[in-house]
């Protein structure tokens, strides 16, 4: 298991995201555009489990014009989140794509070491849930994955 800190591992992470699988759920009925509700989620989640969180933090130079979701600190414990969702454009197993890209992405933002760099990914479809399980089987991709609500969390490190 990945270990952010002696406080907080993947399995935390992703438990603490499905505490609010019923209205990730809702949201995801509710139709597009419910990324930039979900970070604002994930934001209110992490600060209510004792983090601060920026959001948009741009990244070290010479990729200052790139955007990192979500940096979260709490004591010694920092992470940097890429999040990706499913949406009209990356259904089912086309999220992989999402979080490959991510997790090349986020190897580029160097101001924290590479296991406290996550992508987070959330699926709600079965092709989705499917695809975000079969990644985390892989031992090599460094992820975990757990469902609720018919919602699908993978957590990823690169």
């Amino acid at each position: 298991m990945v270990v952010l800190s002696p406080s907080l591992n993947l399995t935390e992470m992703v438990s603490l995201v499905l505490t609010d699988s019923g209205r990730i759920a809702t949201a995801v009925k509710a139709g597009c555009c419910w990324q930039p509700w979900l970070q604002k989620e994930l934001e209110i989640l992490l600060l209510q489990a004792g983090f601060g969180v920026v959001r948009q933090v741009p990244y070290p130079k010479p990729r200052q014009d790139w955007a990192l979701n979500l940096l979260a600190r709490r004591g010694d414990t920092m992470m940097a989140l890429e999040v990706v969702v499913e949406g009209p454009e990356s259904a089912g197993a086309e999220l992989l794509h999402g979080v490959r890209d991510n997790l090349a992405k986020v190897v580029y933002y160097n101001a924290l070491p590479a296991h406290q760099r996550l992508v987070l990914a959330i699926g709600y479809s079965t092709g989705a849930r499917a695809a975000l399980q079969r990644f985390a089987d892989d031992v090599d991709n460094h992820g975990l994955y757990a469902e609720q609500d018919h919602v699908g969390v993978l957590i990823a490190s690169p």
